[in-house]
C-alpha cells in the first residue's frame, strides 16, 4: 500500500519494512507506530463527492466503519507476510515461527502476536461508546443470519434469549456456550392475516472470529448487564461454576429485573446512523 511505504518513510523516516520485522519481536514501538497509521488513515480517507446542494461537492469519508478499518489491516498484514517476512523465514528458516504474523490463530481464538491487538484496539472509526459498538456489530451479524428486518431485531429482549452450557460432544470433558434467539417474523403476507405470530428459533456457538462472533457478542453484554442469576463476572467462570453432572444440557437463569427489557440497547435512529 502506497499510504503505508509514504507514512513510514516520509513522516517517520524509516525503513517500512522493518516496522514488520520489529512486529514480530512484539516491539511496544511498533505496535503503537502501527496504531498511529491506522488513525492517520482514517482521518485522511476524505474524497470529493457530488451533492445536490449549493455547493457541487463535498468532502466525505470513505473509511466509516470499523470492518472497513479491519479489511485495509488485515489487507496490510497479509501482504508483509507474503513479502517481507517470507524473505525473512528463508535468512532465518531455523526461527521461521518468529517471521511469522497471522491476523488470527484457530488453535487459540486470542491472535497471533502484536496483530490480533492492534486490530482489537483500533480508532473508534465508529464514535459511540463500548456497548453501543458490541450491541451494533451483534444486530448486524444477527439481520445477516436471517435477512431480519430491523423491526424485528431492534428491541429485542433477554426473554428472547436462552444461553446454555452444553457438553462438548467431541471432548466430554469440555463444556461450551450455546445461544438460542426466539424472533418474531414481522412481515408476513396478505393471506396470513389473522394467523397467530409465527417465530424463528435458531442456536448459534462461539466462533473463532471476534468480528462476527455473535455467541460471544450476546455472552459479554449479558456479563456487562448483570443478567445472570446468579451473577457472573466472566466466560470463563460460566464455563467453570455449573456442573452438569449426568446432563450435557444445562439452561442458565436471567433476574427477573432484566428479563423484559433490551438485550442490544440500541435505538433505530442510532443504529442508522452508525
Amino acid at each position: 500500500m502506497i499510504e503505508w511505504k509514504d507514512y513510514f518513510r516520509r513522516v517517520l523516516k524509516i525503513d517500512p519494512d522493518s516496522i514488520w520485522l520489529d512486529l514480530c519481536l512484539n516491539s511496544d514501538l511498533a505496535t503503537s507506530r502501527c496504531r498511529a497509521f491506522l488513525r492517520g488513515y482514517v482521518e485522511d480517507s476524505v474524497q470529493e463527492v457530488p451533492t445536490l446542494g449549493p455547493e457541487e461537492t463535498a468532502k466525505k469519508r470513505t473509511i466509516t466503519s470499523a470492518n472497513s478499518l479491519l479489511q485495509v489491516w488485515r489487507g496490510l498484514i497479509a501482504r508483509a507476510d507474503a513479502t517481507v517476512l517470507k524473505y525473512k523465514r528463508r535468512e532465518d528458516p531455523l526461527k521461521k515461527d518468529t517471521w511469522t504474523l497471522k491476523f488470527i490463530d484457530y488453535s487459540n481464538r486470542q491472535g497471533r502476536g502484536p496483530v490480533f491487538k492492534i486490530s482489537r484496539e483500533r480508532p473508534d472509526v465508529i464514535p459511540c461508546t463500548p456497548i453501543i459498538r458490541v450491541s451494533f456489530l451483534a444486530l448486524l451479524v444477527l439481520a445477516r443470519i436471517g435477512s431480519f428486518r430491523p423491526k424485528a431485531i431492534l428491541g429485542f429482549k433477554f426473554n428472547q434469549v436462552l444461553l446454555a452450557i452444553v457438553r462438548d460432544q467431541k471432548n466430554r470433558s469440555r463444556t461450551k456456550i450455546a445461544v438460542t434467539f426466539r424472533i418474531l417474523i414481522v412481515k408476513t403476507r396478505r393471506s396470513s392475516k389473522g394467523i397467530k405470530a409465527k417465530w424463528i428459533t435458531f442456536t448459534v456457538f462461539f466462533v473463532p472470529v471476534p468480528s462476527i462472533c455473535l455467541g460471544s457478542f450476546v455472552t459479554s453484554l449479558a456479563i456487562g448487564a448483570d443478567a445472570f442469576e446468579p451473577s457472573v463476572d466472566s466466560v470463563e467462570t460460566l464455563l467453570q461454576r455449573p456442573n452438569l453432572e449426568g446432563t450435557d444440557y444445562l439452561p442458565l437463569k436471567w433476574k427477573k429485573e432484566v428479563k423484559d427489557t433490551p438485550i442490544f440497547p440500541l435505538d433505530y435512529a442510532t443504529f442508522r446512523r452508525i
